[in-house]
């Protein structure tokens, strides 16, 4: 290992270990440089540290978020019970309607065939009475005497 020695701004002489001085083998004239294994302890240390601080931190929020995401999602939930709830309704008045247009297309219906049967009936009835009205027609022509009429002369 190669020493070299620092001049700091007071004057005081430090010792480097390694070319790199920067990852903190800096130490004060008379002491050990530390070793690798002190400065990855050191560096889990931290991290270690920084870890507890983020999972205090940040844990708290995350569990604030996700209860305030699920009561966004509840109002939400309840918000479409509400709408199908209201398009029930709507849709039970409407059948409701229906039920009646329904209930006087049938009645309708039942004038109409009503009307059709009378109507057969009359026309049998027409049909019936111009047959029998035809004979009596028939009949009456039969029954006078066929004469025929001489032209008249002169006047």
């Amino acid at each position: 290992m190669q020493h070299e020695v620092l001049q700091g701004s007071e004057g005081a002489d430090a010792a480097v270990d390694g070319p790199t001085p920067w990852m903190g083998n800096v130490c004060a004239e008379g002491s050990r440089p530390e070793t690798a294994a002190m400065l990855t302890g050191r560096l889990q240390a931290t991290a270690a540290l920084i870890r507890d601080i983020a999972i205090i931190l940040v844990v708290p929020g995350v569990l604030y978020v996700g209860l305030e995401l699920c009561a966004v999602q509840a109002k939400a939930t309840d918000a479409q019970i509400k709408a199908a709830e209201a398009e029930v309704d709507a849709l039970q008045t409407q059948g409701g309607a229906l039920t009646k247009v329904l209930d006087l297309l049938a009645t309708q219906k039942e004038l109409f065939d009503q009307d059709r049967q009378q109507l057969q009936e009359l026309q049998g009835q027409t049909l019936q009475f111009n047959t029998r009205l035809q004979q009596l027609q028939d009949d009456l022509q039969q029954s006078q005497p066929r004469t025929r009429r001489r032209p008249s002369r002169g006047g």
